[in-house]
C-alpha cells in the first residue's frame, strides 16, 4: 500500500491516472473504435520510447510522458479515424520529444499536439475530443496536479484571458 501512495505522489502518474479515469468513463456507451484507438496510440508511444530508452537514446522516465501522450491522442483523434492515424500521431508526437528540444533538455512543443498537427496535414482529419470532459473530475483531478507542481496560475491566466477576450 505504501508503494501505492508513494508511485501516487508523482504528478504525471497522477496525469496518467487522471487520463485513465477520464477514458473509461468515456469509453462508456462509445463505440468499439474508441477503445482500439486509444490502446493503439498509447502502445505505440510508450514502445517507441521504451525502444528509445533501451538504446539510451531516451532516459526511461519519459515511458509515463509517453504514455500520457499517447492518452492525449488517442482521446483526440476524431471518431471513425484509421488506426492508421492514431499510429501516425504517436509515432510522430514521441519523435517531437526528440528533434524539437531546447538544449536537449526541454521539448519545445506539447509533443501530443505536435502529432496532431502533422496527423491533420497529412491526412486532414479533425480533433475531436471523445473522453468524458466531467467538470468534477477535471477540476478536480487537475486542480490536484496543479497544485502539487506549483502551477495553480497556468488556469487562473487562461481564465482571465479567456474573459478579456470575450
Amino acid at each position: 500500500m505504501n508503494t501505492i501512495i508513494r508511485v501516487l505522489k508523482q504528478p504525471k502518474l497522477q496525469l496518467l491516472v487522471l487520463l485513465v479515469i477520464l477514458a473509461v468513463v468515456g469509453l462508456a456507451g462509445q463505440h468499439d473504435w474508441a477503445s482500439r484507438i486509444i490502446l493503439l496510440s498509447t502502445a505505440v508511444a510508450a514502445a517507441l520510447a521504451a525502444e528509445w530508452a533501451f538504446f539510451g537514446a531516451v532516459p526511461a522516465i519519459s515511458l509515463q510522458s509517453a504514455a500520457i501522450t499517447g492518452g492525449i491522442i488517442g482521446m483526440l483523434v476524431s471518431p471513425g479515424s484509421s488506426l492508421l492515424v492514431a499510429w501516425v500521431a504517436a509515432v510522430s508526437a514521441v519523435a517531437s520529444k526528440k528533434l524539437f528540444t531546447f538544449r536537449k533538455l526541454q521539448h519545445i512543443c506539447n509533443p501530443a499536439a505536435a502529432g496532431l498537427l502533422l496527423t491533420i496535414a497529412i491526412f486532414g482529419n479533425q480533433i475531436n475530443w471523445w473522453g468524458n470532459s466531467s467538470v468534477i473530475i477535471v477540476v478536480l483531478g487537475a486542480g490536484i496536479i496543479l497544485y502539487r507542481i506549483h502551477r495553480l496560475s497556468l488556469p487562473f491566466s487562461y481564465f482571465i484571458g479567456r474573459t478579456l477576450a470575450a
